[in-house]
């Protein structure tokens, strides 16, 4: 195993997860997607956003724990408008279209996830001793 992954196991699993789950998606839209009798206007664009949200949540386990990145919520965010591009480009050739509302639905959904990460950390995330003495400082 790389020296990496023998540092944290857990950047390892996310890391993992992550191209797993972008694989189910890639495999998701290599076809047609029935959702049977559940349908209603603008289901699709809340399924993409719901999908990216989590891959953005992934994205950024990853990146919280590696080594060599320092903007996790742009590095997550950033991960998902370029898989979302190449994703709705794969779509062209198989007999699908692709459609850019999907890739805006795809963006909002990772933002609003990442944003959502980071008012957890802001607000519900209890500080250590060191940390409220920095905010005291500055």
């Amino acid at each position: 195993m790389p020296l990496l992954f023998k540092k944290d196991r857990t950047l390892a699993f996310w890391l993992l997860l992550l191209f797993g789950y972008c694989g189910w998606i890639y495999y998701l839209s290599s076809g047609p997607v029935s959702l049977g009798n559940f349908q209603f206007p603008g289901l699709d664009k809340i399924l993409h956003m719901g999908a990216y949200g989590l891959m953005a949540a992934i994205a950024w386990q990853v990146l919280h724990r590696s080594p060599w990145v320092d903007r996790t919520y742009l590095g997550a965010w950033a991960w998902c408008a370029l898989y979302g591009i190449s994703d709705e480009w794969h779509q062209s050739f198989t007999g699908r279209y692709p459609d850019v509302e999907d890739w805006v639905a795809d963006v909002v959904g990772a933002a609003l996830m990442l944003w959502l990460i980071q008012l957890y950390f802001r607000h519900f995330q209890p500080q250590t001793e060191m940390d409220s003495t920095k905010t005291q400082l500055s």
